[in-house]
């Protein structure tokens, strides 16, 4: 009858969702922007907002489809923002890009698409240990944490964090900065700060003097 019919629908379309949902999550967990080259970070934006469009057209919650507008309006921000300095990822506004995934309604719908997406479709969230992992696999990359700092708009974030915790000011915490690509102690460590020899202690050492810095202020 009409309500056996309605139910096949809504099967269907979840179905279809979920297959979408699939495609998209694991689309975004390959995705590594920082290697990756601006045609191919167009390239996945616009494949993304492609599986967002028909997700939304898909999904068989109303409750999941305004979560899904709510990210889809997020995806078009960032994309616009990239999209503004050529797709180089290395240029674009970090500061910009951290209010935007703090938005405590794009933070809210994406929690509840995780669960949906663990419960309906079942696709696992992100492990802790996983991404603790992918951090440092990234801090230990020395060109890439060169390649960071020399970024204005990520630099600009990373002082302004050291400023707010420490009594570090801003010209000090740029010679920190600049000590640490001019000593090539990055190379030297291959990114891993946890592994300093006397040599590599006594250049950060050297750094803190130049600079200014009580040793003690990082602990």
């Amino acid at each position: 009858d009409a309500d056996d019919a309605d139910d096949a629908e809504v099967v269907v379309s979840g179905r279809a969702f979920c297959d979408i949902f699939r495609e998209q999550d694991a689309r975004s967990d390959s995705f590594d922007p920082f290697s990756t080259e601006p045609a191919e970070v167009e390239a996945f934006f616009d494949n993304q907002l492609a599986l967002l469009t028909e997700a939304i057209a898909s999904v068989p919650s109303a409750e999941i489809k305004a979560d899904l507008e709510v990210i889809q309006v997020g995806q078009i921000e960032m994309a616009s923002m990239l999209e503004a300095v050529a797709w180089d990822v290395f240029a674009v506004d970090f500061a910009a890009v951290e209010e935007l995934n703090e938005q405590p309604e794009m933070n809210a719908a994406s929690d509840r698409l995780d669960i949906y997406g663990e419960t309906e479709c079942g696709i696992r969230p992100g492990d802790d240990d996983e991404d603790a992992a992918e951090d440092e696999a990234f801090g230990n990359d020395p060109d890439m944490m060169a390649m960071l700092l020399e970024n204005p708009a990520l630099r600009a974030l990373m002082i302004e964090e050291m400023t707010s915790e420490s009594d570090v000011t801003e010209e000090q915490a740029n010679c920190f900065f600049d000590g640490l690509i001019d000593s090539n102690l990055f190379e030297a460590l291959e990114g891993n700060m946890d592994e300093m020899g006397t040599a590599q202690m006594i250049t950060m050492l050297e750094i803190f003097d130049d600079c200014g810095i009580d040793p003690n202020t990082f602990g």
